[in-house]
């Protein structure tokens, strides 16, 4: 006997699941940059050399050490 499947259904699966892997590599990607410049941020401010005029930015965790 033939089995009636409804091509809608796959279609739609396979759709939310191109949408579902593109949602998440787009979070990487923007996970990553944000890392990157957070941890840029956290460079500077730590005191490393820079070119030019240098702003003090602090980590966070900073302000929670005893100093």
């Amino acid at each position: 006997m033939i089995e009636v499947v409804d091509c809608r259904t796959r279609f739609a699966a396979l759709w939310l699941a191109v949408f579902v892997d593109l949602a998440a590599a787009l979070v990487t990607i923007v996970a990553f940059f944000v890392a990157a410049v957070l941890g840029y941020l956290v460079y500077v401010g730590d005191g490393a050399p820079t070119t030019g005029r240098r702003r003090r930015v602090r980590a966070p965790w900073v302000f929670m050490t005893v100093h």
